[in-house]
Formats: structure tokens, sequence, C-alpha cells
């Protein structure tokens, strides 16, 4: 297969942008707040325990979609 013209590559959450220097071709990355996504487990797991909020609970983060070489640019 060829990137990208058979084949379109997405990685997800590779927060590490130093990492993404050495990938030949350079790849394509969905950024997710790791941090952020941490935190807010850790403060809605503590409304969970102290009966302040009832499980399930959804939160919705923004992710940002980083096009490089291992994916065409959307038309």
């Amino acid at each position: 297969f060829r990137l990208p013209e058979d084949l379109s590559l997405i990685a997800m959450g590779m927060g590490n942008p130093e990492a993404n220097r050495y990938s030949i071709p350079a790849l394509t990355v969905v950024e997710v707040p790791i941090e952020t996504i941490a935190s807010e487990c850790i403060r809605v797991l503590m409304e969970v325990l102290e009966h302040r909020v009832e499980p399930p609970v959804h939160i919705q983060f923004d992710s940002t979609l980083i096009i490089r070489e291992t994916c065409r640019a959307p038309l």
C-alpha cells in the first residue's frame, strides 16, 4: 500500500510532537487533551464517590486533527 494514495493512516492521542519527527512519512494525528481528560476523570470519580453525581457521566472534549503525509486533506 502507498500512503496516502491507497490508504490513510491516522494515529490517536500521540501527544508528543517530538516523536512525530521520527516518523517517515510524517504521521497524521488526532491530538486529544490527555492531561485534561485525566483530571476530569478524577474529578468525576470523586463526585461519584461523594454521591454528588450519578453515573453515567458524559463529558465531551475537543480534539485537533493534524493532517500530515499519511492522510490526504479533506476535499
